[in-house]
């Protein structure tokens, strides 16, 4: 309680341990933000694939962004321990291919598909 100037009995106040007199030279910054160009911004931004929070225009239609279709079936998980040469040589099948892992399974799993019809057809 001394810290905030009190003493235990709230009897007489002691000198607190903080320097008020510092504390009350704060003083919040007065330079102004400097100014944008909003039409670049958007022209940027637009670029990169961001849309705008702000309300469409009377003359424009909004067009809601569609989301992304869920499979309809169930799901189940699929844990595994892999030797650390595989579980690599699988992320990185993955990652050329810019696959999610259940999709790059999935794909596995087709071409072993169309190599065994092949196989098969012979």
């Amino acid at each position: 309680m001394a810290d905030f100037g009190l003493k235990a009995d709230d009897s007489v106040p002691v000198k607190p341990a903080v320097n008020t007199n510092l504390l009350a030279s704060i003083k919040p910054r007065t330079t102004p933000r400097p100014t944008v160009n909003i039409a670049e911004s958007d022209k940027v931004a637009a670029t990169a694939g961001f849309t705008s929070r702000e309300p469409v225009p009377s003359g424009e239609v909004y067009v809601r962004p569609l989301r992304q279709k869920r499979k309809p079936e169930q799901t189940s998980s699929l844990s595994m321990r892999l030797p650390v040469s595989i579980h690599l040589r699988f992320r990185d099948f993955a990652d050329n291919l810019k696959l999610s892992y259940p999709a790059a399974l999935e794909k596995l799993l087709d071409d072993n598909e169309v190599l065994s019809r092949l196989t098969s057809e012979r």
